[in-house]
């Protein structure tokens, strides 16, 4: 899975667009107070929760594809809220 291919499946499974945002394929224009992210950072992938202005890092990955699948089933869990996005600790 890449970037593109979560981001149409998400939008398919009717997740919140304001609930993620994905680095150069879905991104806010004016930001929520949080929302879950995918990015990528110095060769690695990153996922995590962005919440008032500062993104916590909740997993780094070497593949996209890994990265892609974390967010997916993170996003797809009953747990996942935009409203208070969270890892669950």
């Amino acid at each position: 899975m890449d970037r593109f291919t979560l981001a149409a499946a998400l939008r398919d499974a009717g997740v919140s667009g304001y609930a993620y945002q994905i680095e150069g394929v879905h991104e806010h224009d004016i930001a929520p107070v949080s929302y879950y992210f995918l990015r990528r950072r110095q060769g690695t992938w990153q996922i995590g929760v962005f919440e008032r202005g500062v993104f916590a890092v909740a997993g780094e990955y070497t593949t996209e594809h890994d990265a892609c699948t974390a967010l997916w089933t993170r996003l797809t869990t009953e747990q996942a809220s935009h409203e208070n996005p969270s890892w669950g600790d």
